[in-house]
């Protein structure tokens, strides 16, 4: 009952958090039978290949990009990102605003519990997101990047270098076709401080 429980919890932070019972039992088997090794369990979670499709289960595209990123990571993922700044108490702000205030959690679990990040995507949060990317990029309230600095330190000379550098900086899979034909008009052939602004709201 440990072993499951435990593997169930590692499988939704690392792939999905609604797992099939079968990766679930494949986990816990290697888990319990490796004497509770952590690193072989890990080892499965990313490698395990589903028996019906032969396709690795971490891999599969319905279990990329299936997890929202919590207030904390999707601010301090975009100022990284972006060798951004922040000041100040603006981070506790911005992510108290979207329903995470940092070093406060409700329980030991932390604030989002495993199976529980859908909880993150509802009406109000979703224009808080909205905000604070736009925010972000205007350079209010005390979270900021510099663009021309931006496109200069990467070369980022057509449209396509600049999609293809945010593609890269932001997500863990690649842009779909049709979302990066509407990201590459947005940018009306041009690479500058306006442009590459909206294009880092509209992604993020």
């Amino acid at each position: 009952t440990v072993a499951a429980f435990i593997s169930k919890i590692f499988i939704q932070k690392f792939t999905t958090e609604t797992p099939s019972p079968e990766y679930v039992q494949a986990v816990e088997t290697v888990f319990g039978d490796s004497g509770w090794d952590i690193k072989e369990m890990v080892r499965t979670i990313l490698t395990w290949q589903d028996p019906n499709t032969q396709v690795v289960e971490f891999l599969k595209p319905e279990n990329q990009r299936s997890m929202h990123k919590e207030p904390v990571e999707y601010l301090i993922g975009a100022i990284r990102s972006l060798n951004g700044k922040i000041k100040d108490e603006a981070s506790l702000n911005w992510t108290y605003a979207m329903g995470q205030l940092v070093y406060w959690p409700p329980s030991v679990f932390s604030f989002y519990p495993p199976g529980n990040r859908g909880a993150l995507v509802d009406t109000s949060y979703v224009l808080l997101r909205d905000r604070t990317a736009d925010y972000f990029v205007r350079g209010y309230n005390k979270t900021f990047f510099v663009a021309d600095k931006t496109i200069a330190k990467f070369h980022l000379l057509t449209p396509e270098d600049a999609v293809t550098f945010m593609e890269q900086k932001f997500l863990a899979y690649p842009i779909s076709e049709p979302n990066r034909t509407t990201l590459l008009n947005y940018m009306e052939g041009r690479v500058d401080e306006e442009k590459l602004e909206g294009l880092v709201w509209a992604v993020m």
